[in-house]
């Protein structure tokens, strides 16, 4: 039988939680093959002490991996957990771009999209909210809906780097969710693309969401340390 582990059995194995460790042991015993993601990796080690971080590499190190390079993940999660130290904030989103303008990220999940927007689009977004929004109204402040494909070609483009090609399949998520390795409502969700429209806020508000690309750039040129940020 194969299984994926998710973060939360890999963090709970690691704080001694008796339940995941009664279960990790089984399947080690059972000769069950077991694997792990870049996502996985990535956000389970991204926190935590570091015992907790050795514990968890001494967890990842049987493991085999699906689709991308251990090289990806690690370098991902480990970027966040640097940057947080370092008390600065690193979101997933953005270390996802990073991996991509370095060269280390080489796949992308098929099924799924992101919609994209300058920050500073939506930050003017609040203060039209706060200027002619309506109490108790719910405003969405988004800007272009992008596949993962697509998303991580332009910033790979951007980067100089060759565009990740390695097309990770929906089933290995749900072959998850189905021995309860995974949460089978957020598997749901990520069958389709994570896309929002801001019409409401538009017709409303008169929002209005510039083109994405020059915040993609800005957000390259940190990752690859060109902006005297020190980057990802």
């Amino acid at each position: 039988m194969r299984y994926l582990l998710d973060t939360t059995l890999l963090a709970d194995h690691a704080n001694g939680y008796a339940p995941a460790v009664a279960l990790l042991e089984r399947l080690f015993e059972e000769g069950g093959e077991l694997f792990t993601c870049d996502v996985v990796t990535c956000e389970a080690l991204s926190g935590g002490s570091d015992d907790h971080v050795r514990a968890i590499r001494s967890l990842l190190e049987p493991l085999e991996y699906i689709a991308t390079t251990p090289e990806a993940a690690r370098w991902g999660g480990e970027s966040r957990l640097r940057r947080h130290r370092e008390g600065g904030k690193l979101g997933l989103g953005d270390a996802l771009i990073a991996g991509v303008a370095t060269g280390k990220i080489r796949g992308y999940i098929v099924t799924t999209g992101l919609n994209v927007v300058d920050v500073r689009d939506v930050a003017r977004g609040h203060v039209l909210a706060l200027e002619r929004g309506e109490p108790g109204e719910r405003y969405l402040l988004g800007g272009v809906n992008l596949p993962l494909q697509e998303l991580f070609a332009a910033v790979a483009d951007m980067a100089g780097r060759a565009r990740p090609s390695i097309r990770v399949p929906y089933r290995v998520a749900v072959a998850a969710a189905a021995v309860r390795l995974a949460n089978s409502e957020e598997v749901r969700l990520a069958r389709l693309p994570m896309y929002f429209s801001s019409e409401k806020a538009e017709n409303r508000l008169g929002y209005r969401s510039g083109p994405v690309g020059p915040a993609l750039a800005r957000a390259v040129r940190e990752a690859l340390g060109e902006n005297g940020k020190g980057g990802a």
